[in-house]
């Protein structure tokens, strides 16, 4: 085959995947449209002029569910994350919303950043005003999650209320323990921690980069290491 027929070839088969991709994001975008058009109304309620703004690549699954905005603004995907220098992009780092049997409340100004993901299976999940979560932080409930007021939570943060998997002792059968997680206002959850099931945290809690937290924390402290213990009290915090 000579170079020029070559290029033929390629220039007809570029053009047809240009076609062709344009074609499939046109079908693509009046899908979600319509979906955000008629399907999210019907599970998602506004109280006290509240608005909600949820980026269109965002995978959002609502199964006998809700999800309750009481006043402010519940942002999903849009703002441009940042963190360490580099950041979470809304068109490739799309957020997560799956809900089956269960509600998401949010009270007031709510962030998730691109990249973040919020899995409830028969569970209730609480955020607070002014509480800002970046990507690719994970909620991942069973029972409940009830975060505070003007929370911070840094990348890839993971708050479970359960174990996930079946797990037995000689004394007791195979189950699932849920048990819920409770985090107070003004807390700041570092790079990488973890906050699992049963732990409450008080307010203006800093729990250092990597921490795994498996026991309540009382207010003003700071918890670091795995398991996370308190290296520090009266801390204060500002983003």
């Amino acid at each position: 085959m000579s170079l020029r027929k070559a290029l033929t070839i390629h220039k007809r088969y570029s053009i047809l995947s240009v076609v062709l991709s344009a074609g499939f994001m046109f079908i693509k975008n009046i899908i979600q449209w319509g979906t955000q058009l008629f399907y999210y109304p019907k599970f998602i309620i506004l109280k006290g002029n509240a608005r909600i703004g949820i980026h269109h690549l965002t995978k959002l699954t609502l199964k006998n569910s809700k999800i309750i905005v009481e006043r402010g603004s519940f942002k999903v995907g849009i703002d441009y994350g940042y963190y360490d220098g580099g950041g979470f992009d809304s068109k490739r780092d799309v957020c997560r919303i799956h809900l089956v049997n269960s509600t998401l409340t949010i009270n007031g100004n709510v962030s998730l950043y691109p990249g973040v993901q919020i899995l409830a299976n028969d569970a209730e999940i609480i955020i607070g005003n002014g509480t800002k979560i970046n990507g690719p932080s994970q909620l991942i409930a069973m029972n409940k999650i009830e975060i505070g007021g003007g929370c911070f939570f840094a990348q890839g943060v993971i708050i479970r209320d359960n174990d996930g998997h079946l797990l037995s002792t000689n004394e007791n059968p195979p189950e699932i323990e849920c048990l819920p997680v409770k985090i107070g206002n003004h807390c700041w959850l570092g790079q990488r921690s973890m906050v699992l099931k049963g732990a409450t945290l008080s307010d203006n809690v800093v729990v250092a980069a990597g921490a795994v937290v498996t026991k309540d924390a009382e207010e003003g402290a700071l918890v670091a290491g795995i398991p996370a213990k308190v290296i520090a009290n009266n801390i204060s915090w500002s983003e």
